[in-house]
């Protein structure tokens, strides 16, 4: 007869026996002398009660498995063992005077709805990584104390938020975020700040848009005492329970056939010594912008050639990379939404990390990089919850621990920002300083214009390199833009791989 849950668990606990749920089994260590066969028996029967129990502490706590992104993203913090740069930092100037008190309430009100917003990570006994949710979390919001010269001009606000945004953070103790405000004034008028600083692991700038809208709703409610009401959460545990049934049933399928179309393209890349690299710079970030006439000239073109820009900035970047590295037939990884319907407004780490081949063939004209590059780019987004680790140990295994050390990031025209009462701001990010690895390029429209840029690691690129990899990728674009049909420009780097390939391209 198979006795009550609850008694036999304590009888383990007075016994020194430890149960704990993880990755949907259960694990155990005491006195082997404790857990007889028949007790296993009883703890087999009663399973799908026990995992719930064991998942819910004594204070309200569930604990699941972190995510794939997590798990990335939890490896590379190791690799760069910096906190502060695995912060996202954003500032808004709001043209009025905030209710802290207000503020700290509406803030209250977003986190409660999230789960993500109300977890901590910390790795287990077992070594694995694990997500704990909170049944309750109170947001961090105060006013930021500031030198009167800070305030006087917009480095000085944008060098307070940073400091308030590299504070600490105890990964364990939710809510990972903050929001400060600084008391200013402009033409007279008040024109507080409001500085906002989360840490990747909970969000990224997909959910940004969701956090404003909500944050910006719950406080014009409440000023005005208004319910307010807001639609349903969706949970962020269930789109990671999504994400590890696809891995569980589909992800040897899905290696299989992104692996074969990979085929020989380059892992990695080799770029030529920069004599002026320095791995300790944290100064490691550059943008450009076109100006209106080029921006006009390259959405015009686009438009007309019936492309995405996305694709077009795609192929620039290719015909850079291959006067740069030689390697005109390589993978990337662009950072995409993981939207799925049934989630497509929660609020958590969503983005996932998508290999994509940029291959330029002989002959080829700008649409038609473009176009494979669109095309590549399809074939990936087919599989968004690919884990780039399982993909790297079937495709390149052993030779490849760098990949992907190209990370790209696509912005449309978004209006980010929040509206507390006197009508949307938009957030201005505030980067924290220092490069987590490899290559970042965000690739985005702003106010119609066109624009990129680049955060290169110290050990790859000085300032000045990175500043003439940048001047070139604009240079490509307006080039590309004046005549889409036009041949690649030739590529006058003679060392490296193959600079054009004339099939599947060369490893």
């Amino acid at each position: 007869m198979t006795r009550d849950l609850g008694s036999l668990l304590a009888e383990l606990e007075s016994a020194g026996v430890r149960l704990w749920a993880r990755d949907g089994a259960v694990h155990y260590d005491g006195p082997s002398t404790a857990l007889p066969t028949g007790v296993l028996d009883e703890l087999r029967a009663q399973r799908p009660e026990l995992l719930r129990r064991l998942t819910v502490s004594a204070q309200g706590v569930t604990v699941v498995p972190a995510g794939a992104e997590h798990l990335r993203m939890w490896r590379s913090m190791r690799t760069v063992p910096r906190p502060e740069v695995w912060i996202n930092s954003f500032s808004a100037h709001t043209g009025a005077r905030i209710d802290v008190d207000v503020l700290r309430a509406a803030m209250d009100d977003v986190v409660a709805r999230h789960e993500s917003l109300r977890a901590g990570f910390a790795e287990g006994e077992d070594g694995g990584l694990g997500m704990s949710v909170h049944p309750s979390a109170s947001a961090r919001v105060e006013i930021l104390d500031a030198d009167p010269a800070e305030l006087s001009n917009a480095r000085g606000i944008q060098a307070r938020c940073l400091r308030f945004a590299g504070e600490p953070l105890d990964l364990t103790r939710p809510p990972l975020l903050r929001l400060g405000v600084l008391r200013h004034e402009r033409d007279g008028r008040a024109d507080d700040v409001l500085a906002l600083a989360f840490h990747h692991l909970i969000a990224d700038g997909v959910t940004l848009e969701i956090l404003g809208d909500e944050l910006g709703a719950r406080y014009r409610a409440r000023l005005k005492g208004e319910p307010g009401e807001l639609p349903p959460a969706q949970p962020y545990s269930g789109f990671l329970e999504q994400e590890r049934r696809w891995i569980e049933t589909e992800l040897d399928e899905a290696v299989e056939t992104r692996a074969a179309h990979l085929g020989t393209s380059s892992a990695v890349l080799t770029f030529p010594e920069d004599p002026d690299a320095d791995p300790e710079s944290t100064d490691n970030v550059s943008f450009l912008t076109l100006d209106d006439a080029d921006s006009a000239l390259f959405t015009e073109a686009v438009r007309r050639a019936r492309l995405s820009e996305f694709a077009v900035m795609l192929a620039a970047l290719n015909v850079l990379m291959t006067e740069v590295t030689g390697a005109s037939d390589y993978v990337l990884a662009v950072s995409a939404a993981c939207r799925v319907p049934e989630f497509a407004e929660t609020v958590g780490l969503v983005r996932r990390h998508v290999p994509v081949r940029l291959r330029a063939l002989a002959g080829d004209s700008w649409a038609d990089l473009a176009r494979r590059a669109l095309d590549d780019l399809g074939e990936a987004m087919a599989y968004p919850l690919l884990s780039l680790e399982a993909l790297r140990e079937r495709w390149a295994p052993g030779g490849a621990a760098d990949f992907p050390q190209l990370v790209v990031t696509h912005l449309p025209e978004m209006r980010l920002g929040v509206d507390l009462g006197d009508g949307l701001v938009l957030w201005e990010e505030c980067p924290l300083p220092g490069a987590r690895a490899g290559i970042g390029m965000i690739m985005r429209k702003d106010a119609g214009r066109v624009s990129g840029g680049f955060e290169i690691a110290g050990a790859l690129a000085s300032a000045r390199t990175r500043q003439r990899w940048l001047d070139r990728y604009g240079a490509l674009l307006v080039e590309a833009a004046r005549d889409l049909d036009a041949p690649l420009p030739p590529h006058p780097r003679a060392a490296g791989p193959a600079p054009l390939s004339t099939a599947g391209g060369t490893r």
